[in-house]
């Protein structure tokens, strides 16, 4: 039998614990999201776009195979539901939205700083 942690989370948490995960699933749309507006890269947008819509899509599938929406087809609850291959491909998918945003974030503090030697002479006339 399949347990659906939704439910489980429904049950234990009630109504507010299950709008915190479906918050925090918002939350974590709207932070990634921003990449793709932020950055000029188009494999940068490709990635963080469709990595995001796979994991809320899972989300959403799973929360309306819960409901009775859907029919059950077994889409596991990303972050939440047992087993080691969802909750891998999870992470490796968050795991490279923050490779791409890392890069990005590196390449604007290199372009907006400019390096400046480590050392540098002082003159100080009022020692000679």
């Amino acid at each position: 039998m399949r347990a659906f942690w939704s439910t489980i989370l429904g049950e234990e948490l009630g109504l507010a614990g299950t709008l915190i995960v479906l918050g925090l699933f918002t939350i974590l749309a709207i932070a990634v999201f921003k990449v793709p507006a932020r950055t000029q890269d188009t494999f940068a947008r490709i990635v963080s776009s469709s990595v995001i819509t796979w994991i809320i899509g899972q989300a959403v599938v799973n929360t309306a195979m819960v409901s009775g929406l859907l029919p059950v087809i077994g889409v596991p609850l990303p972050f939440i539901s047992y087993g080691l291959l969802p909750m891998v491909s999870s992470l490796a998918g968050i795991g490279m939205i923050l490779a791409v945003t890392r890069t990005e974030t590196r390449a604007l503090r290199s372009w907006r700083r400019p390096r400046s030697p480590k050392w540098q002479p002082v003159s100080a006339p009022y020692l000679t």
